[in-house]
């Protein structure tokens, strides 16, 4: 199981109702991947000014996104994107380094998944080299331990519901399409 953490500068947009809304629409817009829901925000953010006065805040948080989410289960979306099926478990896409991320074309040039021994090493797994400020390696690290903990949570939850199920046929009919998401 895996959360992810995503880190995109965005801003918030004036169709934006809150903070919320504009942390989903920026995933979606610089990424392609569908946020399933905000877990944390890390730290209090930072503030600054620039030298013509504006101000800013930039705020970091842990997002679990849909497709992560269905891999954790063993499903995908369709070709066609109508539906949710079955994934195959030789499925090479079922690897989280193998999401569609569609980024921005005037925004990123890249993007790459590390782990927590390549954040600290500065390293990524085929040998680039990370660079990052002090702070974004901080609020990262902060990403990586609340993945542990809610990871630690998650599985606890699900231990204590298999020792509720035992005895219990579980199995239940789920509706597999999708319904007017954008």
């Amino acid at each position: 199981m895996a959360l992810t953490a995503i880190s995109i500068l965005g801003e918030v947009e004036t169709t934006d109702r809150t903070v919320m809304t504009a942390v989903y629409r920026e995933i979606a817009e610089e990424t392609g991947l569908t946020a399933a829901w905000i877990i944390q925000e890390l730290g209090s953010g930072t503030r600054w000014t620039t030298s013509s006065g504006c101000n800013y805040l930039c705020v970091t948080f842990v997002v679990e996104v849909e497709e992560v989410k269905m891999r954790e289960h063993g499903l995908k979306r369709s070709p066609s994107g109508t539906k949710i099926v079955a994934a195959s478990p030789d499925d090479e896409t079922q690897s989280p380094t193998h999401l569609a991320v569609k980024l921005a074309d005037l925004e990123h040039q890249d993007y790459v998944w590390v782990t927590e021994d390549h954040l600290k090493a500065k390293m990524t797994a085929d040998g680039r080299v990370l660079r990052y400020t002090p702070q974004m390696g901080d609020v990262m690290l902060q990403a990586f331990d609340s993945e542990r903990k809610i990871m630690g949570a998650k599985n606890r939850i699900q231990s204590e519901v298999g020792r509720a199920k035992v005895g219990h046929d579980c199995a239940q009919d789920i509706d597999t399409n999708i319904d007017d998401r954008p």
